[in-house]
């Protein structure tokens, strides 16, 4: 397994990202999980059940675009949702998955209707792409599924590599966004996060 070392500066990169989502309580306790491209063949992904308040580099492990891992250890069992992303979106080199409480509730709340829509906020501004607040952006609900690979493969199915979708929620769960770059994932799940809690105080 010499070859599939994890580089340092990927795990200070994930780290860094993990520890950013916790610190705005929105990867409480064991919730969450992270990941970042190495190459065009391998990721590197949170191990399964770890406090993401206290990662560490061990706690990190490389894995191929099946989600089968290549160092030792168990990968979050989400793992394939990262891998569906990678293999769907070449550009996206980080990936950020949530569990904040607007996220689970209003997923939850709309899982019928299957989208959340986000409209009219100066917010949407920091998504790539959009320059103006007038312009309107749908999120994806999936129900959430203890059969992950089945999961990924309707993530797959319905959503694609569509380049208008920013990301998704799973009901009762969270949010997956990603970006071309750590910075960009993290600004975007800061900015997604932001306008899920707007529209949550909105149907108060």
């Amino acid at each position: 397994m010499q070859e599939h070392r994890l580089p340092e500066s990927a795990a200070a990169t994930l780290l860094s990202l993990a520890s950013r989502c916790h610190a705005r309580g929105w990867a409480q306790a064991t919730s969450g999980n992270f990941s970042v491209r190495l190459d065009a063949h391998r990721f590197v992904v949170t191990k399964s059940g770890l406090d993401k308040g206290a990662l560490r580099a061990e706690d990190l492990l490389v894995v191929d675009l099946e989600g089968n891992p290549l160092t030792e250890g168990r990968p979050s069992a989400e793992t394939p949702l990262h891998a569906q992303v990678y293999r769907r979106r070449p550009s996206v080199t980080a990936i950020a998955h949530t569990h904040s409480v607007a996220a689970t509730v209003l997923s939850r709340a709309l899982l019928a209707e299957g989208y959340v829509i986000l409209s009219g906020f100066e917010m949407l501004k920091a998504l790539v792409g959009i320059s103006t607040h007038e312009t309107s952006i749908r999120l994806p609900i999936f129900p959430n599924d203890q059969d992950v690979p089945r999961l990924a493969a309707q993530v797959d199915a319905e959503l694609g590599g569509d380049d208008c979708v920013y990301g998704y929620l799973l009901a009762g769960h969270g949010l997956y966004t990603w970006g071309c770059n750590v910075n960009e994932a993290a600004r975007h799940v800061e900015a997604i996060e932001f306008l899920l809690e707007c529209v949550l105080h909105g149907r108060r």
